[in-house]
């Protein structure tokens, strides 16, 4: 995977020493956030795995984890610490994980997300996600959660018109 770089930020693969800000961010930006055992597991453990972070200007601000089985990929995390939110790293993790995913002969990449998270389903559609679904009380806040799908033409990402 090659380093994205945004500015002064950079995308690249996740480290173990990495996991420390990636569960500060997680306790910060998400209201029942994954236990630090369960990162490193993912990270560490999961070979289905690839985690990718926003690093830059002293440490790790963001990150994501992709999951790929076969040639499904599943979008299982993505976070931007709030003190950085509007700099468009959210957009650079979803690319890096888009394109792993198509780098890896996913042939689509699905994700559930708040239905309540308006700046997230408009950065998932602006990368021609569509919802697929929904699934009420998904989160421990009884809040739902729409399913969202984009399929990967011919090992291509991009970005294409809400739908």
């Amino acid at each position: 995977m090659a380093v994205r770089r945004n500015n002064s930020w950079f995308i690249r693969p996740m480290v173990a020493e990495d996991l420390k800000a990636v569960a500060a961010i997680e306790e910060e930006v998400f209201p029942s956030p994954w236990p630090y055992s369960v990162l490193a597991y993912e990270l560490l453990l999961n070979d289905s795995c690839s985690a990718f972070v926003a690093d830059g200007r002293g440490g790790v601000v963001g990150y994501t984890f992709l999951r790929i089985l076969n040639d499904k990929a599943h979008l299982i995390n993505i976070a931007v610490d709030k003190a950085h939110r509007g700099e468009g790293l959210g957009e650079k993790l979803l690319s890096s994980a888009l394109d792993c995913a198509a780098q890896r002969a996913a042939a689509d990449v699905s994700l559930e997300v708040r239905e309540t998270n308006a700046p997230a389903i408009a950065l998932y559609r602006e990368h021609g996600f569509k919802i697929t679904g929904k699934t009420e009380d998904y989160y421990a806040d009884n809040t739902a959660a729409l399913l969202m799908k984009v399929a990967i033409a011919a090992g291509e990402i991009g970005k294409s018109e809400a739908g």
